[in-house]
């Protein structure tokens, strides 16, 4: 009888740790896509903008190059 109870015991530990680890692998997931995602909006907007009016803004190439320089050091 103990040893059945002390097995199942350390069983859900197992269980719990392999549970944690799961979550924290996918909130870390959910974070790497949320900032490729924030630092993609500034290049959305540039081409919203530029296929409304038919201008490029000046400095649209250097903003996003900064931008896809800045998602790469993210990751």
């Amino acid at each position: 009888m103990i040893f059945i109870y002390r097995q199942s015991t350390v069983q859900t530990l197992i269980a719990q740790r392999r549970q944690q680890r799961d979550v924290l692998v996918m909130k870390r997931i959910a974070i790497t896509v949320s900032m490729l995602i924030i630092f993609g909006l500034p290049n959305l907007v540039f081409v919203i903008v530029t296929s409304m009016t038919g201008v490029e803004y000046a400095l649209t190439y250097r903003v996003q190059w900064f931008i896809g320089s800045l998602s790469m050091v993210g990751l």
